[in-house]
């Protein structure tokens, strides 16, 4: 498999104690290790709470030898949650640029692959009954987005289904109020993605993606608006210190291309923002689930 390149990329210097991924010319610029393996997961158990316990909502029934395939695996986090309610039979992969966070042992129906989304293996075709794909906000342009689905396409066996969970790449504030904590961090990300030819709001563009490549009863599951901070409850507390670990993440790209002038500035916006929420409530995320099948 070949990994994604389609972007020419400066070079960061990774902030203290973060380590990134190693994949030549790669747009992704999350962090890949320890920390960022914590977030995914706490980040993971949220959403399924979010969206109402449900890891898989696409209205698909697995049984026998069926093939399940998780884009942009992460951590296998829904692999490992998911393969303990559906019957051992069935084959379980996940494919990531990288696979330093995945289980070392996984069992034998379990299997990670280092690879790109864009280019599955070609014998690959027509053998999946499920693809599920989460939060490729931070990683896809236009095209790679297009290619994604095209392959996703290809993989999929005829009935099967794919899910798809994405967010804003934007914090929202009521009634579109301005908000200057809300509005220096969607510059910020906003100007990273620019310089990596990232599609910020991807959630827009994705049912009309699955429609052309040729997908069927393609419908929008789900939209969840969570709101951040202590006056928001237990979610709101956990949604805000998953978004804070976000921030924290994109210090070293955000300090690359010069929207902040130090490490210490930057934490001090994390800070300032963290406080924001606790303190007046009212900056949320917006978060959306889709499924499609194809003919």
């Amino acid at each position: 498999m070949t990994v994604i390149a389609e972007a020419t990329l400066s070079t960061f210097t990774p902030a203290k104690d973060r380590q990134y991924h190693d994949v030549d010319g790669a747009a992704y610029y999350l962090p890949a290790d320890k920390e960022e393996a914590d977030r995914l997961n706490a980040q993971y158990l949220l959403l399924k709470d979010i969206f109402g316990g449900n890891a898989i909502y696409a209205p698909v029934a697995l049984s026998g030898d069926e093939w399940v395939l998780d884009n942009g695996t992460g951590t296998g986090a829904w692999i490992m949650d998911v393969r303990s309610a559906i019957p051992p039979s069935i084959s379980m992969y996940g494919v990531d640029l990288q696979t330093r966070l995945v289980p070392l042992n996984p069992p034998s129906n379990t299997h990670f692959l280092q690879g790109s989304l864009l280019d599955l293996p070609r014998d690959w075709t027509d053998r999946f009954s499920l693809v599920n794909q989460r939060l490729l906000v931070a990683a896809l342009s236009q095209d790679d987005w297009k290619k994604a689905v095209s392959e996703i396409y290809r993989v999929l066996k005829p009935g099967g289904w794919v899910q798809i969970l994405e967010v804003s790449g934007r914090l929202f504030t009521p009634e579109g109020r301005t908000d200057g904590h809300a509005d220096m961090f969607n510059n910020i990300a906003g100007k990273i993605r620019a310089g990596r030819g990232i599609v910020g709001d991807c959630f827009e563009d994705i049912p009309d993606l699955l429609r052309g490549q040729g997908f069927r009863n393609v419908a929008v599951v789900e939209e969840r608006r969570v709101p951040m901070g202590n006056k928001h409850g237990q979610v709101g507390e956990r949604m805000l210190r998953n978004i804070v670990s976000l921030y924290q993440g994109m210090k070293s790209p955000a300090l690359d291309c010069g929207t902040v002038s130090s490490e210490r500035d930057f934490d001090k916006v994390v800070d300032a923002f963290e406080a924001r929420c606790n303190e007046s409530g009212g900056i949320e995320t917006r978060w959306y689930a889709f499924c499609a099948q194809k003919p």
